[in-house]
C-alpha cells in the first residue's frame, strides 16, 4: 500500500498515526547541478488532520479573480500507519493551490523535526 511517489486519498480502512511534512528549506542552483535541502518532520495524526484532508476542494466565484503573485515552499505531507504503510493524501485545492486554511491548519501541528537530507539534481 506504499504509494509515497502517487498522490492519493485516504484509503478506506487506512488508520494513519503518524503525518510526516518534507519541507525545501533550501535550493542553490549551479552551473549543472541544482542542490535542495529538506527537513523531514512528524507529528501525530488526530482527528482534525483527517478533517482538513477530507475538505472539499473550493473555485472561484467570481471568475474574474486572479491569483496572487505568492511564493509557496515546497511542502510534501505523507501519512502512515502502525504497520509503516504510507501514503501521500491529496491536499484539498482552490484554484490558487493548496486551500489556505488547510495548508494553515497542517502548519500549526506539533511537528518534531527528524532530520534533514539533501537531493542533487543534475541539470
Amino acid at each position: 500500500m506504499t504509494a509515497a511517489c502517487g498522490v492519493s486519498t485516504v484509503p478506506a480502512g487506512f488508520h494513519p498515526s503518524v503525518v510526516t511534512r518534507c519541507a525545501n528549506v533550501a535550493s542553490v542552483q549551479r552551473a549543472g547541478q541544482d542542490r535542495y535541502t529538506f527537513t523531514q518532520s512528524q507529528a501525530p495524526v488526530t482527528d482534525e488532520v483527517l478533517e482538513l484532508l477530507a475538505r472539499p476542494d473550493q473555485e472561484f466565484t467570481d471568475r474574474r479573480t486572479a491569483c496572487a503573485a505568492v511564493g509557496q515552499t515546497l511542502v510534501v505531507y505523507y501519512l502512515s500507519d502502525a504497520r509503516h504503510r504510507t501514503v501521500r493524501p491529496r491536499l484539498p485545492a482552490y484554484p490558487c493551490g493548496t486551500r489556505p486554511d488547510v495548508a494553515d491548519g497542517l502548519a500549526k501541528l506539533p511537528f518534531v523535526k527528524h532530520g534533514t537530507f539533501v537531493v542533487d539534481v543534475p541539470v
